[in-house]
């Protein structure tokens, strides 16, 4: 068993450096292909957890009729939380509600107009799993049909865009690894083509002696590994110095990118692996 694994990793090796030219046009096509899906997922993922914080401070802000007590508080915070896909429920005093508002525009409105024109609100925060304008919508309308609610106030055209923007670019990185798995596939399965076709008559010898479809088939198997993870290796190579020097500039834009940068290694040896499965299925029963 060695010794054929043996003779099929150093046939794998020949069979790499045969076919020079379609060799190295499948792995940089792998190589290009893997940086730009990769690209695009890294793109994608930081896009998505933007997207995650901003949903996490889209709030429902809710006024009541009248300026609450203390005990009224405690009740109307109790109704809010009650409502199903509400996480928690923010009390903002007319006096906090001033405070913020001094804070973030350096205005006193107390002294051009004698009073605090604020009202008092509280500050609905919805379930991670509710965050989407459907059901934010659902839990506005709820929220307004208690009675001592006077208006309720969020963004919903911006729940819209998000979402929407949202879908798109999960659309385009989908169809891009589409595009991807497909063209390595088929660059590693053509390549092994080539390969076997002038070697038919060796591969027809071999059978005649006895040699098993699998004997046949593992260095060539270990060759289209050899292509797709080459192609991953150099994809690898060009996402850690694109992220290194987008990071120089960016320092905390590209944290938690290890996978971007070592998972194409890992997808051009399975894309390397399906290439060369699919190109011997014309030649060998498997």
């Amino acid at each position: 068993m060695s010794w054929n694994l043996g003779y099929s990793l150093r046939e794998g090796l020949k069979g790499f450096g045969r076919a020079r030219l379609a060799t190295l046009v499948t792995v940089s096509t792998v190589a290009v292909t893997l940086f730009l899906l990769d690209i695009c997922a890294l793109f994608a993922w930081h896009v998505h957890r933007i997207i995650y914080r901003l949903k996490a401070q889209m709030t429902l802000e809710v006024f009541p009729e009248t300026p609450p007590d203390s005990l009224s508080v405690q009740t109307f915070r109790k109704a809010l939380g009650n409502i199903e896909g509400v996480e928690s429920v923010v009390y903002i005093s007319q006096e906090k509600a001033l405070e913020i508002f001094q804070k973030e525009f350096g205005e006193d409105p107390l002294a051009f107009l004698g009073e605090n024109p604020l009202p008092a609100s509280f500050r609905v925060t919805v379930r991670p799993e509710y965050r989407n304008s459907e059901q934010v919508e659902k839990i506005a309308n709820q929220i307004g049909l208690l009675p001592w609610v006077e208006e309720v106030v969020f963004h919903k055209n911006l729940f819209r865009w998000v979402e929407q923007y949202s879908q798109k670019i999960g659309f385009l990185v989908g169809a891009l690894a589409f595009i991807a798995f497909f063209s390595s596939v088929f660059l590693v399965s053509n390549t092994l083509r080539v390969i076997l076709f002038s070697q038919q008559k060796m591969i027809h010898i071999m059978k005649l002696v006895g040699a098993t479809n699998g004997f046949i088939r593992r260095p060539y198997l270990i060759q289209g590994i050899l292509q797709g993870g080459t192609g991953g290796l150099i994809c690898t190579l060009f996402m850690w110095a694109t992220v290194k020097a987008v990071s120089l500039r960016f320092p905390f834009l590209l944290d938690h990118a290890w996978v971007f940068i070592w998972g194409p290694i890992g997808l051009g040896i399975g894309l390397g692996l399906i290439g060369s499965l699919w190109g011997l299925r014309r030649y060998l029963r498997m």
